[in-house]
C-alpha cells in the first residue's frame, strides 16, 4: 500500500515505524522544509507545498494538527471526498 505520513515529529516517527514494518511503501510529507532526522531512502515531500496531490496515496496518516502548522493540512481533509 502507498501510504503518506503527515507530519513527522512524535506521532509521525511511530506511524513511520509502525506501517514500515508492514512492507507498505511510505512517503513522509511536512509542512517542514528541512527535517534532520528523516529516515535515510524513504521519499519525502516536503515545505509549502508538501499536502498538494495527497490522491496519490492509498492512505494518509496523520498526527493531532496544531492551530499554526496543519492548517493546510485541515482544509485539505475537510474537502477531500470520503467513500
Amino acid at each position: 500500500m502507498n501510504i503518506a505520513i503527515a507530519g513527522y515529529a512524535v506521532e509521525g516517527k511511530s506511524n513511520y515505524q509502525y506501517f514500515s514494518q508492514q512492507g507498505n511503501e511510505i512517503t513522509i510529507i511536512d509542512e517542514r522544509s528541512v527535517i534532520d532526522d528523516l529516515p535515510g531512502g524513504i521519499p519525502t515531500r516536503l515545505g509549502d507545498q508538501a499536502f498538494k496531490n495527497l490522491a496519490d496515496f492509498d492512505m494518509v496518516v496523520r498526527t493531532r494538527v496544531h492551530a499554526k502548522s496543519g492548517q493546510r493540512l485541515m482544509n485539505f481533509l475537510q474537502n477531500v471526498p470520503r467513500p
